[in-house]
Order: C-alpha cells, then sequence, then structure tokens
C-alpha cells in the first residue's frame, strides 16, 4: 500500500523482492500513479543498473545505481 503520509525527501528501493523481480518498479508505478513526485531511486546491482539506466527515467524515476556514493550524490543533488 502506498501511503500519501510523509513529507519525504527522497524514496530509495531495491530492485528486486523474492515475489517480484522488478519490484522497484512496480512501487515506482503505483507511486506515480497518485500523483507523489518524490525523487525515487533504485539501488541494485551493477548489472541491473547498466542494464535498466535507459528504462529508469522514462518509468519516472530519478536514477539507477549499484554504486553506494553515486546513490548518495544522486539523493542530494535531487534534494537540494
Amino acid at each position: 500500500m502506498v501511503s500519501e503520509e510523509g513529507p519525504f525527501a527522497a524514496i530509495i528501493s531495491d530492485l528486486g523482492r523474492v515475489d517480484d523481480r522488478q519490484a522497484g518498479f512496480t512501487l515506482l508505478k503505483r507511486i506515480r500513479q497518485t500523483e507523489i513526485d518524490t525523487p525515487y531511486f533504485i539501488y541494485t546491482t551493477s548489472d541491473l543498473a547498466t542494464m535498466l539506466r535507459p528504462v529508469t527515467r522514462l518509468r519516472g524515476a530519478q536514477g539507477i545505481t549499484a554504486d553506494p556514493d553515486a546513490l548518495v550524490q544522486m539523493v542530494v543533488a535531487a534534494i537540494r
């Protein structure tokens, strides 16, 4: 369930879960359907981050990475 309680500066999601290998995109879709425009980032393995980078922005996320330092940089840039 997506809650509208917040506010949140950013949302960071893992890409996959046991029951949904693309759960990060599933959650993103549900969040965007509620018109929540909080910056959204996906943290995953390097192979998936590279492969899915072009699709990530098209789906409404601000970024995807496997690098923790890059994740921090992206989030800080988005919330400034």
